[in-house]
Parts: structure tokens; C-alpha cells; sequence
């Protein structure tokens, strides 16, 4: 099968000398359009896993063309170039594909991104870029086991392809998609962004960090986060987490937003860990947290320490207010139980942010309850 795949794909066997250093390039884009401006966490961690990977002896650039040119860009050649093809950038990434050489740019071109966890969505981006980049692969689940696997083939060409994690590999032929494997962020560090000093500059800047991935509930209907990240929650290590906010902190930094689908997640004694490290450091940087209704009940005796940590505003979504809606959602949730969590943020003095979701299946009568209590 391995053999077959070489073929069809048209691998080289042997190509680069041993004796040279990996180079992997990654190609960010802007999102979509407006004036903000972001950085991309998940691009550090890929760099920080290849490392825990041991792989080590690696020229690892990120060309971020929210800040950069494509000039330096297209003078390069790579053994690897990462296509970065996240939902807010999907369509400068595809009008890249267009416009940029970018097959012949690299050896192998492995495009990544949240977005194409969803298979459907994932079969347009094949379609849209199959002339241009006919043999990239696809990490349609977590990119860093993906980006390391195929390092790991392309430094051992004896390596059958089909090891490499999280991809599918598509071919005029068939279609193939290899193993799963969940990233181990457990050791995984989060480094400042490369271009911070340039996000800066701009009065529009939003900057992220991951403080976990997944979600232990998992089971709402809309979401695609588990197709992405798997059933479960993984939260990284308490010193990680403080040790990102130090840098923050050192940086200067003064707002940051949480990538996590649940910050607490079902751990308080982690979360009031985390909020007790931030106190103890001295922490400036205000952050945002998402949190599911349920979350801030169970939670509310830690929401004053967290204020005192920096916390400056909850997003939760109730997504509905109307109990057929949420059941179809299978959400988890009641709408008493969403309407409980804003009351208890608002006694607490706590801003929040909402997330609604207008379902096409609901009735007009559905929605006009919903709409009538979140007036209320």
C-alpha cells in the first residue's frame, strides 16, 4: 500500500542530503477582512512539538502575511511548507493558493487547520486548491502530530507515509487518511509570538493563548471542536499556564483572549491553581474566559478570585433560550440554568458576552420565545 501511494503521489525516494537540516516553512494569512489582527498559538506549538518530538536540528520559519511580504517568501525552498487554512483566514488562504507558487516552494505541502475538521468543509478546500497543489496533504485533525510525522518521513525515506498521523491523503485515485493521534500537551510550551512588537502597533491586535483543548461535556450537536481535538479534556500543566502569563506580562501585553472551548473545564481545583499563580506573580494582563453555563453555577465561589487574577469578562453560550431548540443542540443545558449563570455574573459584577445560535429548524413560535427572554 505504502508502495502505491509513492507512486500515485509521485514521492521522491531519498531526494534531500541526510546530512542537512530540516527546513520547514509556515504560511499564515489575514483574517478575514476588517482592521483587527491576531496572532496564531497553534503555529508556536508546532514549532515547540517538533522539538519535544526530538526532532530537533530544524530551520523552522513562519512567514505571517498579515506583517510580511510574499518576496522573502518566494525566494525560499523548504523541505515542508504549512499551509495555515484556519477559518478566520479561509478565504486569504485560498486566494494565496491562487496567486502563490506555493508547490513549488517545497517538497511536501501539508495544509492545516481547525477549519478542516469538518469533513464537508475539508472536501470544498481539496476541490479549490487540487490544481494548484496537487499533492499537499491534509492535517484534518491536530497539525502537530501531523507536521512531526511528516518530518519524521521525510527524514527517514525508508518510513511508509501511511504512519504519519492525522492526515488524508488525497490522490486522482482514492482517498486516505492515516491514524489518530492526540497531541500530548501535557510538556507542550507556548512561546511568545514571533511578530508580538508587531501586533502591538495596531489598535485593533487580539492576542490568544490556549490554556486547554477540548471540552469534557462533548456532545453538543453543533460543535466541530471534537473532531478536532477528540472526545475530552486535556488541560495544560498549572506552571504552564502561569508561565505564559509571566511572558505576557513581560511583553506587555494587556489583554489577551482564551482559545478554550471551557476554561475551568471539569477541574475547579486546577482552575483556582491557575487563579491563585496569577495573584502570586502579580499579574497586569486582563483576560477573557469562556465558560459553559453550568460551569459559572458550580464555579461561583471561585469567580472573586479569578476577578482579582485578571479575569475581566466570561463568554458563555446559551445558544438558545427555547428547550426544544437545546435538546435538539443536545446542549447539556435548560434555558434556567443558562439564565441562572447571567445572573449570578451580574452579581458578581462580572461583564460577560453572549453566544446565540438561530437554528433553521426552529419554529417562528420557537424563536420568538427565545428572542422574548433574551429581552427580558
Amino acid at each position: 500500500k505504502n508502495t502505491q501511494m509513492r507512486e500515485i503521489l509521485g514521492i521522491p525516494r531519498g531526494h534531500r542530503n541526510p546530512s542537512s537540516k530540516l527546513s520547514v516553512g509556515v504560511v499564515t494569512f489575514k483574517d478575514r477582512d476588517g482592521p483587527s489582527l491576531s496572532n496564531r498559538p497553534h503555529v508556536v506549538a508546532m514549532r515547540e512539538y517538533l522539538a519535544s518530538r526530538e526532532i530537533r536540528d530544524v530551520d523552522f520559519e513562519i512567514f505571517d502575511l498579515q506583517f510580511v511580504g510574499a518576496d522573502e517568501l518566494l525566494q525560499k525552498h523548504f523541505d515542508i511548507l504549512v499551509l495555515d487554512a484556519r477559518q478566520e483566514s479561509l478565504p486569504a488562504f485560498l486566494q494565496g493558493v491562487e496567486r502563490l507558487p506555493f508547490s513549488k516552494l517545497a517538497d511536501y505541502v501539508l495544509v492545516a487547520g481547525s477549519y478542516l475538521s469538518s469533513p464537508d468543509t475539508a472536501a470544498i478546500v481539496r476541490q479549490k486548491i487540487k490544481d494548484k497543489l496537487p499533492r499537499a496533504f491534509i492535517a484534518d485533525r491536530e497539525s502537530e502530530p501531523a507536521l512531526a510525522g511528516l518530518a519524521e518521513f521525510v527524514l527517514n525515506p525508508g518510513m511508509p507515509i501511511l504512519l504519519a498521523p492525522n492526515l488524508t491523503i488525497s490522490t486522482s485515485v482514492e482517498e486516505v487518511r492515516t491514524q489518530d493521534e492526540r497531541t500530548d500537551i501535557s510538556f507542550l510550551k507556548q512561546g511568545i509570538y514571533p511578530f508580538t512588537e508587531e501586533l502591538k502597533k495596531s489598535p485593533w491586535f487580539n492576542y490568544f493563548v490556549e490554556m486547554s483543548r477540548g471540552c469534557y461535556f462533548a456532545h453538543c450537536t453543533f460543535c466541530q471542536d471534537w473532531m478536532l481535538h477528540g472526545r475530552g479534556w486535556r488541560p495544560y500543566p498549572v506552571e504552564n499556564a502561569i508561565q505564559v502569563f509571566r511572558e505576557l506580562n513581560l511583553a506587555g501585553i494587556g489583554t489577551v483572549f482564551t482559545f478554550d472551548k471551557s476554561f475551568w473545564g471539569d477541574d475547579l481545583e486546577r482552575a483556582e491553581k491557575i487563579a491563585r499563580g496569577l495573584i502570586a506573580i502579580g499579574n497586569k494582563v486582563r483576560y477573557t474566559v469562556a465558560l459553559r453555563a453550568d460551569d459559572v453555577i458550580q464555579g461561583e465561589y471561585l469567580l472573586e478570585l479569578f476577578k482579582q487574577s485578571g479575569m475581566s469578562l466570561v463568554f458563555i453560550g446559551p445558544e438558545s433560550y427555547e428547550e426544544n431548540t437545546l435538546r435538539r443542540f443536545a446542549k447539556g443545558t435548560d434555558a434556567a440554568t443558562n439564565l441562572e449563570a447571567i445572573r449570578i455574573l451580574r452579581e458578581h459584577h462580572i461583564d460577560f458576552g453572549l453566544g446565540f445560535i438561530i437554528d433553521p429548524l426552529s419554529t417562528i413560535d420557537e424563536l420568538g420565545r427565545s428572542l422574548t427572554i433574551m429581552s427580558q
